[in-house]
């Protein structure tokens, strides 16, 4: 497992962890949830490379953990830099040290939204996207609580702060500015971004026509079945196989919206994706 930065579509360092092995698979990219760090992931991308993958990949979006800058004040990244500039260089990187290999991806929540977005679609031989949900508010198992989390509490501590801070309304890490802001006006719409016309999100969702893996966690109490279709539904052309897991799947264990990737469920949730990813 070693640490590298990997150079964004625009040349912004993206902090990343390059794990290879002796297996001859596809490699794996991983994009992560809003606001949470490459270094969840590690542990997964382990166990792939473990199972067979030749080499799995995780990195941090700019303005996350280590791919954040000095001062979050007059940064202006948006949410949407994360698929356009940050996954596709991710994309062209792996591309680039792996010629001709096979490519598959590991998407949470966000990351799996962002594969619809990105130019380079057709590196992915298959893609599993874990808890991938449209974010109105409408469409999860908490709406009211979260359309006053994020518009009575996190636009105006943005604002005063000049950055979202996670403490005072649970996302994981910091988030700068205008990626919240982007990304708390996605949440008004009730398409969520393919209701931004400046996206064209839907015209690039049809490009994706490989086979896609969407996992729903039934406890995760934004992974409504209208959520998770509101975005997994759109992938009109791709070969959809949708799996949901259960706390009783898990051998009882809570799952939620983040618990998938973590260690305990290792003889439980992790083969069930990662035979569908690695054939």
């Amino acid at each position: 497992m070693g640490e590298t930065s990997i150079p964004a579509v625009d040349n912004y360092p993206l902090a990343a962890t390059l794990i290879e092995g002796s297996g001859d698979g596809p490699v794996v990219i991983f994009s992560s949830a809003t606001a949470v760090p490459r270094t969840f992931y590690n542990k997964f991308a382990q166990y792939l490379v473990d199972r067979g993958a030749a080499a799995a990949v995780t990195y941090d979006y700019r303005g996350i953990a280590d791919s954040s800058p000095a001062r979050f004040r007059g940064f202006n990244a948006r949410m949407r830099d994360w698929a356009f500039q940050d996954f596709t260089g991710v994309v062209e990187w792996v591309k680039a040290r792996y010629p001709g290999r096979q490519i598959v991806g590991v998407g949470h929540s966000f990351g799996g939204q962002a594969l619809g977005l990105i130019e380079p679609q057709d590196a992915f031989s298959r893609y599993a996207a874990v808890a991938t949900i449209s974010g109105h508010f409408m469409n999860l198992g908490n709406p009211y609580t979260m359309w006053a989390t994020i518009n009575l509490l996190g636009r105006p501590m943005t604002h005063l702060y000049g950055y979202a801070p996670q403490s005072r309304f649970g996302m994981p890490m910091p988030m700068p500015k205008h990626v919240f802001l982007e990304w708390a006006n996605w949440c008004l719409k009730p398409g969520y971004f393919f209701d931004d016309p400046t996206m064209d999100a839907q015209a690039r969702y049809l490009r994706y026509d490989r086979p896609l893996l969407s996992v729903r966690i039934s406890d995760d109490i934004w992974g409504t079945v209208k959520a998770t279709e509101g975005v997994i539904g759109r992938y009109h052309s791709a070969q959809i196989d949708r799996m949901v897991l259960t706390p009783e799947d898990a051998g009882g264990e809570a799952i939620g919206h983040l618990g998938f990737f973590k260690s305990r469920h290792e003889s439980t949730l992790w083969p069930r994706v990662a035979d569908w990813l690695l054939g």
